[in-house]
């Protein structure tokens, strides 16, 4: 399933329309029709907009050819989804960690992987 599909689910699930997500993260409402015909697909920083909006994990909305095996991830270029990929090689205990941050600014998210890093070193 791609990434606009997994999106209508969450949507039918909320009970919230495309015109609803659209305006709720400044997307004009013919990108979304874009997306509905498969002309362009949301990009890396819209998706993680999406997954904040419907409150939810941002590998919830991401399209199943990220999903499946290594080489799959590894050759899908069908736009830049390189955080992304790199997210769903890390493993399970480590990705729940990256998603308690999520809500961190950058610099917070910077503070805490040189904690990480120190760690590392001793």
């Amino acid at each position: 399933m791609d990434a606009i599909d997994k999106i209508k689910v969450k949507l039918m699930e909320k009970g919230l329309t495309g015109a609803e997500l659209s305006r709720a993260i400044n997307l004009s409402g013919s990108i979304y029709s874009q997306w509905n015909k498969r002309k362009s697909k949301p990009s890396p920083a819209t998706l993680r907009k999406i997954a904040d909006y419907l409150e939810c994990d941002i590998i919830e909305i991401l399209p199943d050819e990220l999903l499946g095996d290594e080489a799959t991830r590894v050759t899908t270029n069908s736009h830049d989804l390189s955080e992304e990929r790199a997210l769903l090689k890390i493993r399970p205990d480590r990705r729940a960690m990256l998603h308690a941050t999520r809500n961190m600014t950058p610099d917070q998210v910077t503070k805490i992987a040189a904690m990480l890093d120190a760690f590392k070193e001793e």
